[in-house]
């Protein structure tokens, strides 16, 4: 029974560990995703105190054998983890640097309390109730321990920022190393500098993450910066090359009123004739025409407006076949130099991918219901992609232009808690996504 107890401590220490984890990732979580997580949990919960209970059974409460079980017992959790939140492998990194680091600092308080309260005792004593006052420190700080874990982890971007993003997700398992690599033997007593130095590591804890947040924050700074930058010099490009698209139609328009009456003679000329297939294929040609000199308005906002018209514009002058469904209101309710600046890198990239294809083909349906919106892009593209963890083309490789504005993807995504599935099949891609406005 003692053993079966003390196994069952171990389990819980363990579930107490991803539930630290499982703070930093609540928010990006949904109810069903949730309860999954939680059942594959307290599913290998139950395997591994029998597993344990029998590893203890034969071996007995030895230093050893707890050691072991503490510093590798958290993996099944962490993989669970991870397929169950694929696609942010730094943040998982980050956030168990972060909580090995704190629950290192609890088991060096309960080392401490054993040391003095308990050094007479036999090892088997020790041990047993070792995980206990680990629980106690868990319970008693778990309002501090709800309200730090909650906040963090850093903002996406800043750790998907290359190679800083590397650094930081693997600082606090640099900062822990040191001190695991001393401990990781079958001694049960440390010496009390060993002890005092760990104690230190809750200073080196606050100020790193102190760090992190800072930089952070300069760097969340710095982007919107370069974003809003780039967000008005796209509205200056937009506004200039539409403003030409504007004036070289309007030119187009009247040459076409100043031949209106010889235009009118021609048709009448055919109808006399009685050729009435000629006529029809006459006017079939004028409203062709007509189709080249008219812009057409999606909505009220002019950069909405001309990032539209001027990508679809660009396609079809390389002999790409585009098909569009665009169904706006007069009003948006996403802000239209997001909406602008997503629509531009998306159908630039789409545009890109078709390059090399034999019949270049773009379709793009944009719908606007109330608050609730969906995008969907769908172009050749004959160059196979690598995609990331996250399902998306990687950045880091120019993959036929799908590479490009794919960070400008994710800050959006990330701003309207949006939705987005790509795929690739029979040289087609696919990017479908779905978000809600007025965020």
């Amino acid at each position: 029974m003692t053993v079966l107890i003390f196994c069952a401590a171990v389990v819980f220490l363990q579930l107490a560990g991803a539930y630290l984890r499982f703070l930093a990732f609540r928010d990006q979580m949904n109810e069903g995703e949730v309860w999954s997580l939680w059942r594959k949990f307290v599913t290998w919960s139950g395997v591994s105190l029998f597993i344990y209970w029998g590893l203890f059974w034969s071996t007995g409460l030895v230093t050893g054998t707890y050691k072991a079980v503490l510093m590798l017992g958290w993996i099944p959790y962490m993989i669970i983890f991870v397929r169950a939140l694929p696609g942010r492998l730094l943040s998982h990194v980050f956030v168990l640097g972060m909580v090995a680091l704190w629950s290192f600092i609890t088991h060096n308080w309960s080392n401490i309390a054993v040391t003095v309260f308990m050094s007479n005792e036999a090892e088997q004593t020790i041990i047993f109730i070792h995980p206990l006052l680990y629980l106690m420190w868990f319970v008693l700080l778990l309002p501090i321990e709800w309200r730090f874990f909650s906040r963090v982890l850093p903002d996406q971007a800043f750790l998907l920022h290359q190679p800083v993003g590397i650094y930081i997700a693997l600082l606090p398992i640099i900062m822990l190393s040191g001190h695991i690599v001393l401990i990781a033997d079958g001694q049960l007593w440390h010496t009390w500098a060993e002890r005092i130095s760990r104690l230190c590591l809750l200073i080196g804890f606050v100020f790193a993450y102190r760090y992190i947040i800072v930089a952070a924050r300069r760097f969340y700074d710095r982007e919107m910066d370069r974003h809003n930058g780039e967000i008005m010099e796209r509205e200056i490009v937009y506004l200039e090359e539409y403003q030409k698209l504007i004036q070289d139609n309007k030119i187009q328009a009247e040459k076409m009123q100043e031949n209106l009456l010889s235009r009118y003679e021609t048709l009448q000329m055919l109808l006399n004739r009685g050729d009435v297939a000629a006529a029809k294929k006459f006017i079939a040609g004028q409203e062709q025409l007509l189709a080249t000199v008219s812009i057409r308005s999606y909505c009220n906002s002019p950069i909405v407006n001309a990032a539209i018209s001027l990508y679809l514009r660009r396609a079809e002058a390389q002999g790409i076949t585009v098909r569009q469904k665009i169904n706006l209101p007069k009003t948006l309710a996403t802000d239209e130099n997001d909406l602008a600046v997503l629509l531009s890198n998306l159908l630039e990239n789409a545009i890109q991918a078709c390059a090399g294809s034999p019949k270049p083909e773009l379709s793009i349906v944009l719908q606007h219901n109330g608050r609730q919106c969906v995008l969907e892009i769908v172009n050749s593209c004959v160059k196979e992609l690598r995609l990331g963890d996250d399902g998306l083309p990687e950045t880091k490789h120019a993959q036929a232009g799908h590479g490009i504005g794919t960070l400008s993807l994710k800050n959006f995504l990330a701003k309207y808690d949006g939705y987005v599935d790509f795929s690739q099949e029979r040289g087609q891609v696919r990017l479908f996504i779905y978000w809600e406005g007025g965020k």
